[in-house]
């Protein structure tokens, strides 16, 4: 595999499927990363901020559903989660700003 298909891998966790199916549908597995995938390279072109655990969350569906990604150790990405709700609510919230 070489380095340019490294980087367009989206691995979905199990979790993360999970989310999907409950916030948008039962959907498969390659279209979900397919739809994820699109949405990390305009995040990279904006300039995606890490929060304080170094993961990205990027948003999906326009103010309904943001995915939380990270770097994969092999290359690509991995997509932890998904939530509904705000990104600066949920960025002070990883941030450690529990107040």
């Amino acid at each position: 595999m070489g380095r340019q298909s490294k980087l367009l891998t989206v691995n979905l966790s199990p979790h993360s499927i999970d989310r999907w199916h409950e916030y948008v549908g039962r959907d498969t597995v390659a279209r979900i990363s397919g739809n994820v995938r699109r949405h990390i390279f305009e995040a990279l072109k904006d300039g995606i901020e890490p929060d304080s655990t170094g993961a990205g969350h990027i948003e999906i569906y326009e103010d309904k559903l943001w995915a939380v990604v990270m770097p994969g150790a092999n290359g690509g990405w991995d997509v932890l989660t998904f939530h509904r709700g705000k990104h600066e609510g949920f960025k002070e919230y990883w941030s450690g700003n529990r107040e």
